[in-house]
């Protein structure tokens, strides 16, 4: 009779040990997912990897559960994205103070983290007594600190800090006709237009000359009517010009001249299209005082409509537009 109390007892025990447990993983609840993994909206680490490197712009997708794992070569592991990400930058890291005010940016010192916005700001300067402080100053107040930078002291056709050169060969051109958009040609409002980046002066209506052979002499019945006597047949009073020039000033260009006219590599090239400050320019060719080293009979002259080179018969009429100033 002892020995079966005791072994009912710990029966007993046994039975109410598992009860206790199963009645714990009752009260646990169910560990199932509520949804499925499909329903699940997430960047991915491709996605924050690309975000960090080159900022690529993306959104949440819903998550594709893979047949396989890919390629260890695709996807970018946590250690990558670290491996990008900022970090504090005590020494090189911005703060507010080194950007313009109202622009931002992310902060790489302990004391700015994260998104910042500058607040460096944008100077003006009034006169030469000014004090320069530290900001960002617009290019065009620059020229109240410094009487000199003024277009008359910079090269023609170069800006500096956006003031527009028209000094050429050490002398300045005011302008008084106006000049054009690059500063290249200025209209002494006499007649006359110079190229601030040779210092040439040229007859304004390119059409005054006419259609004339290089040479009258070499064939024609007159031998006073050529290219080389109509140019030189200019002064002031003629032409409609003021410019209190003499006869034998003006001449017809060089070759070398005449090309830079139209050269696309020139500042403000002038066509038939673009005629910049000149009137009456021709589409047909202009004669250049240049004659051919290899051919006697011809001269070079330059297609204003389509700016080629070529050569020509000097018994040709071809238009004239007269120069002065330089060789």
């Amino acid at each position: 009779m002892r020995i079966t109390h005791r072994i009912s007892g710990v029966v007993a025990g046994v039975v109410a040990c598992v009860l206790s447990v199963s009645a714990g993983i009752v009260a646990a609840g169910s560990l199932d997912s509520p949804g499925a993994p499909d329903a699940v909206i997430s960047y991915t680490l491709e996605d924050i990897y690309n975000r960090l490197n080159s900022g690529t712009a993306r959104t949440p997708g819903t998550f594709t559960k893979p047949f396989s794992g890919p390629p260890e070569s695709v996807v970018h592991s946590l250690n990558d994205i670290m491996g990008i990400a900022p970090m504090v930058d005590e020494i090189n890291g911005a703060s507010a103070g080194d950007v313009l005010a109202g622009k931002t940016f992310w902060g790489e010192t302990s004391g700015g983290w994260g998104p910042r916005t500058g607040t460096l700001a944008t100077q003006t300067l009034s006169n030469a007594t000014d004090t320069v402080a530290a900001g960002y100053y617009e290019a065009m107040t620059l020229h109240n600190v410094d009487a000199n930078l003024t277009s008359a002291n910079i090269k023609a056709g170069t800006a500096i800090f956006g003031v527009m050169g028209n000094l050429a060969g050490g002398v300045s051109c005011t302008c008084p006709g106006g000049s054009s958009p690059l500063g290249r040609w200025c209209d002494n409002n006499n007649g006359t237009v110079t190229d601030t980046t040779t210092g040439l002066v040229w007859l304004k209506d390119a059409g005054w000359g006419g259609q004339k052979s290089w040479r009258a002499s070499d064939g024609s019945d007159n031998p006073y009517d050529d290219a080389h006597t109509r140019a030189g047949f200019l002064f002031n009073g003629t032409a409609g010009l003021t410019d209190g020039s003499v006869e034998g000033d003006w001449r017809l260009p060089t070759k070398t001249e005449l090309i830079t006219l139209t050269s696309t590599a020139g500042i403000e090239p002038i066509s038939v299209g673009s005629p910049q400050m000149f009137t009456g320019i021709q589409s047909d060719g202009y004669w250049s005082g240049t004659a051919s080293a290899g051919y006697s009979a011809s001269a070079w002259l330059v297609v204003l409509g389509s700016g080629h080179v070529n050569l020509a018969g000097k018994t040709i009429a071809y238009y004239v537009w007269p120069v002065r100033g330089g060789k």
